[in-house]
């Protein structure tokens, strides 16, 4: 069903009412002429339209009214002129309200004649033409709000992604904010607004976003939103697409047809790469750049998390502070680079040597840290020296030659009875300084 379809059997617009017009249409047409030059007076009065203003009503709008067929001629002439008024700086409120007056003026004019049944006919093609310009006006206070949240939205995912400095702004991030502002652009041309010389690439794999998907990039999503996602991003461009050509042909009043349909695809792609983004951006908020291992915040969020745990479930785990050995030896010898090959490899390590339940994180520089489950401190300690164990007998492998690194590592045991975590942490602390004082490469636990 079309639009002006939908409409009409809204206002209860019929056949009967298009025979009943159509018999008095030339005497209609001939009061509408004459009563022509005093309607656009009260509205220039009504308006901040000054006398010196172009013509306030286009070709054919009056006749339109009484023209008895209300097909798409008909919502395209009063479409037209309802974005006519809004270039003209007439608000949709004045304009809606100008209708009022074509109302009282069929009113009186066919109670003069005596034809009340003509009367509730052109009264509900006022309704029609109220309806189409409702519609305007809806659309240019979406408009409006569309292009506020747009760009509310596009700061702060710009910010985000500034602030971390993590995040390709050439794929993703560049993506998302494109096709974002597609909605707004297909709004703007259903109120008239020009169209461009360069607009959206009609097929879905010119678009920033569709090569870098074909490259690789959709392998960034989740396996069970990808199909999602290039069946949204396809349609979107299939939309966009007829929404370009009535531009282009001046059709204005058939892209609203196509907004709901969309909108729906365009926000099924920005909460697809919306989510993809605010996870890369928890993720770098969390993670550590180079080892990929939680941080520092991370870790106080995980240990906050265990202690509560703890009290409730009356239950202990175990803290264990480690330091690669002699590590500015390593990058005074062999580079910076070579260094951090060491840390990404000695992390591997790590986080292939936790069981379930343990956590590693990388505490800044060389440092390390794990929270692990453990019942008792004995328990603790052997977890400790395996992974020491480990390090210790896996030379790392570089281009230049293999490195052997050792850890030296202070553990403990967190237990409910424990007020706070820093009688935990003090221990931890210096029993990684003692282990170190005694000749590093081995694990001091209590």
């Amino acid at each position: 069903m079309t639009s002006i379809e939908q409409l009409s059997e809204l206002v209860e617009l019929s056949r009967l009412d298009e025979n009943i017009i159509a018999q008095h249409k030339e005497p209609l047409l001939k009061a509408l002429t004459e009563w022509t030059p005093e309607f656009t007076s009260w509205l220039h009065t009504k308006t901040s339209c000054s006398e010196n203003s172009p013509e306030l009503l286009m070709d054919g709008y009056f006749e339109s009214f009484v023209c008895a067929r209300y097909d798409q001629t008909f919502y395209a002439t009063q479409y037209q002129q309802a974005l006519y008024w809004l270039a003209q700086g007439i608000a949709p409120s004045q304009a809606i309200g100008s209708l009022s007056q074509i109302r009282q003026f069929f009113i009186h004019l066919t109670e003069s004649w005596q034809q009340m049944d003509l009367a509730r006919s052109l009264c509900r093609v006022v309704d029609l033409s109220q309806s189409i310009q409702a519609t305007v006006a809806h659309l240019e206070h979406t408009l409006e709000k569309l292009r506020q949240a747009a760009q509310q939205d596009i700061n702060r995912i710009s910010r985000s992604c500034s602030v971390l400095g993590n995040i390709d702004q050439d794929d993703i991030v560049k993506a998302y904010i494109a096709h974002y502002r597609w909605k707004v652009r297909a709004y703007s041309l259903a109120l008239g607004e020009p169209l461009q010389q360069e607009e959206v690439p009609i097929s879905p794999h010119e678009c920033e976003l569709g090569r870098w998907l074909d490259k690789g990039g959709i392998r960034r999503f989740p396996e069970d939103v990808q199909e999602g996602l290039l069946a949204a991003h396809e349609r979107l461009h299939h939309l966009m697409a007829i929404i370009l050509d009535k531009a282009k042909n001046q059709q204005p009043q058939d892209i609203s047809h196509y907004l709901m349909d969309l909108e729906a695809a365009s926000e099924e792609m920005a909460t697809i790469l919306g989510n993809c983004i605010e996870q890369e951006v928890y993720q770098l908020a969390v993670e550590d750049n180079l080892t990929r291992l939680g941080n520092r915040r991370m870790f106080d969020r995980e240990l906050a998390r265990r202690i509560s745990h703890s009290q409730r479930h009356n239950s202990g785990f175990g803290l264990l502070f480690m330091d690669l050995d002699n590590f500015k030896t390593i990058n005074d010898r062999y580079g910076h680079s070579i260094g951090d090959l060491v840390l990404k490899s000695v992390a591997q390590m790590l986080q292939a040597m936790m069981r379930g339940g343990d956590t590693v994180f990388r505490w800044g520089g060389e440092e390390f840290g794990a929270l692990i489950h453990a019942d008792n401190i004995a328990e603790v300690g052997q977890l400790a020296e395996r992974l020491r164990a480990k390090v210790a007998e896996t030379p790392i492998q570089t281009d230049l030659e293999s490195i052997g690194v050792t850890l030296s590592i202070g553990a403990t045991l967190y237990s409910p009875s424990d007020e706070k975590s820093d009688g935990m942490f003090r221990r931890a602390d210096s029993h990684l300084n003692n282990a170190k004082a005694q000749g590093r490469n081995r694990v001091i636990v209590g």
